[in-house]
């Protein structure tokens, strides 16, 4: 039982962490764009310049992330792009 366990486990772990490595890349991708953002800028133009760098990041894996997270970057729809907000923010 212990053999068909770790069996299990060592099959599948390489799934698991395949599935994280577009939003691990997504969220590198955006921190190094933000990082490169002025700072002194307005509030607003700092926002928004969040959001291109988050857009920008992500674009390269939108069917990844409709298929694996279920977010649908391609439909502009704000929702989708809060969804992924949200799994940059964790990591």
């Amino acid at each position: 039982m212990k053999n068909v366990l770790l069996l299990a486990v060592v099959f599948l772990l390489p799934f698991c962490s395949n599935a994280q490595d577009h939003i691990d890349k997504i969220t590198e991708t955006t921190c190094d764009c933000i990082n490169e953002i002025d700072k002194d800028m307005d509030t607003e133009q700092y926002t928004l310049e969040i959001g291109l760098c988050m857009m920008a990041a992500s674009e390269p894996y939108a069917k990844a992330l409709k298929k694996k997270n279920d977010i649908d970057i391609t439909s502009g729809d704000a929702e989708a792009y809060e969804k992924l907000g949200m799994l940059i923010g964790v990591k």
